[in-house]
């Protein structure tokens, strides 16, 4: 049994792939599988996917017989994995060479049960190259007890919900698996959320660990569109649904963030596009009933007591 699962979800992304792949390959912590799941690419990654599952036992190659989706996929590939540990990497991103090894040595070391590194946004012109020298020295390592107070420790430009910059001991996920109802954005929020504070203890080293590409076909830099608006009250009822596991800090964050994101969805990007106004006014009434509102700012809570109130038409 490896020590880490890596798992992969990949659709259409051979111009990246062996980027990603590479770094994996190039890893200084080598006891994992990389489990690749193929989300029925009409490009050439089957290709270079059996490449590396032909060259190196250590990647397996799974094949969706149609598109299902991302959380379809990564539920796949969490199905697969048999390590200790499990890590995730999107197609286009891509590890540091020391990433493992950072993660999985900051595990052992402090007991975490889920750990941190940083991320790089970097752009599509990125490519890895193995370092010479890619050791990784323990420093600066934090630990928490509380996971809202994990989530909400971040540095001003990571995310709290980058799956990727993440290692989990696998019997922390258990059986959480990746929600259907967000299966194309959004299944990330949704994810951590459900597993987070089911650690005792987690812990953030301040090493960048994975290379984020910002590309046009990235999820970063979608439109507006109706399925984007459809995840919305998945995600506030699946955080109302765990209020009582986070503590008020994390809520007062997540909430002020997440109404930020509703009024961009449902009110700027529609007036930009020029489209979508009715469905994105229904969605942000829809939003408004839902969202717990003293965890909001005084602004925000009035904005959204009054959306409330308001009626849309049925369908």
């Amino acid at each position: 049994m490896p020590k880490i699962s890596i798992i992969i979800p990949n659709k259409n992304y051979e111009r990246f792939l062996r980027s990603a792949l590479d770094s994996v390959k190039h890893q200084t912590f080598t006891d994992w599988e990389c489990i690749v799941i193929d989300d029925a690419s009409v490009d050439k990654s089957c290709d270079i996917i059996q490449e590396y599952v032909n060259a190196d036992n250590r990647f397996k190659l799974i094949k969706m017989p149609q598109h299902s989706g991302i959380s379809v996929v990564r539920n796949a590939g969490l199905d697969a994995a048999s390590g200790e540990y499990i890590a995730f990497l999107d197609a286009d991103d891509a590890y540091a060479q020391n990433a493992l090894e950072t993660l999985y040595i900051t595990a052992q070391m402090t007991g975490a049960e889920i750990v941190n590194g940083f991320a790089q946004n970097v752009d599509d012109t990125f490519n890895f190259i193995p370092a010479t020298n890619a050791a990784f020295v323990p420093t600066g390592i934090s630990t928490f007890v509380k996971p809202g107070l994990f989530l909400a420790h971040n540095a001003p430009d990571q995310n709290w919900f980058w799956l990727w910059r993440r290692l989990y001991k696998r019997s922390v996920i258990g059986d959480v698996r990746f929600d259907l109802q967000l299966n194309d954005i959004g299944e990330d929020i949704g994810f951590t959320l459900n597993v987070t504070h089911r650690a005792r203890l987690m812990a953030e080293v301040p090493v960048v660990v994975t290379y984020h590409r910002l590309h046009f076909n990235s999820v970063s830099k979608r439109t507006s569109c109706p399925d984007c608006m459809a995840y919305l009250t998945v995600i506030l009822n699946t955080a109302n649904s765990l209020i009582p596991h986070y503590e008020p800090m994390f809520w007062h964050i997540f909430y002020n963030m997440i109404s930020d994101y509703i009024v961009r969805e449902c009110v700027v990007k529609p007036r930009v596009l020029k489209d979508y106004l009715d469905l994105g006014r229904k969605t942000m009434i829809q939003c408004a009933q839902i969202m717990p509102r003293k965890y909001l700012t005084r602004k925000k809570r009035f904005m959204f007591w009054y959306l409330s109130r308001l009626k849309y038409a049925q369908d």
